[in-house]
């Protein structure tokens, strides 16, 4: 049936959704995923995931060409990761934001949840924050081959009583940007840094002199 679907040119979304109806009508509860960048390619890549009851992880794959379980066949260097749900989440920054507030479009589906700790290893983190803003987010970006040369990758809830803004879900051996949005202008609030992580914890080494 799936030779219906796949004449001609097609891509990966078309790929994971049509995908996923499939297994889903032949009563396989699997849920479409897509990551958000890759550290050194360009785009981002939607596919399939399905849960194992028997090893408690999530098993990625490419319904056209691959099963779950073949690894990390597309996570090598990927940035955060996000599952297309059917219902609004209001830890999403499209509920979070100030009623005013510009959210990147790639976090701004209410209908999505960070699932990057299944697939990464991933930690939190604290920064400070002393820019006086009426907005609630801030958020982590890296370099990519996007027209603005950065992607949104993860956000945070600014704490304006503590000065500071905590991102939940930072990837290890990663290069990340802190901004915010005045307006819909990217605005850096820190320097960018590197983070690796050691048992658990966040190793963060900053990178003077990048913003230029």
């Amino acid at each position: 049936i799936y030779d219906l679907y796949s004449n001609g040119l097609h891509d990966c979304v078309e790929v994971a959704n049509y995908g996923s109806t499939i297994l889903r009508s032949c009563g396989i509860p699997v849920t479409v995923e897509f990551n958000s960048c890759y550290t050194d390619l360009i785009g981002r890549h939607y596919h399939c995931s399905v849960y194992n009851d028997v090893t408690d992880t999530w098993e990625t794959f490419n319904p056209e060409s691959s099963l779950p379980g073949d690894g990390d066949w597309a996570f090598a260097h990927t940035m955060n990761v996000y599952r297309m749900t059917y219902e609004a989440r209001e830890n999403t920054p499209y509920f979070l934001r100030n009623k005013d507030e510009v959210i990147p479009q790639i976090l701004s589906d209410p209908c999505s949840k960070d699932v990057t700790s299944y697939i990464r290893k991933t930690t939190s983190i604290e920064l400070p924050f002393h820019t006086n803003t009426e907005n609630k987010l801030a958020y982590l970006a890296t370099f990519n081959r996007d027209a603005s040369g950065i992607m949104p990758v993860t956000w945070g809830i600014i704490d304006k009583d503590n000065k500071c803004v905590t991102f939940e879900n930072v990837v290890d051996n990663a290069i990340y940007i802190p901004i915010f949005y005045d307006g819909r202008d990217c605005v850096s609030f820190a320097e960018p840094f590197y983070v690796t992580i050691k048992d658990g914890n966040a190793i963060v080494c900053k990178i003077p002199g990048i913003n230029k």
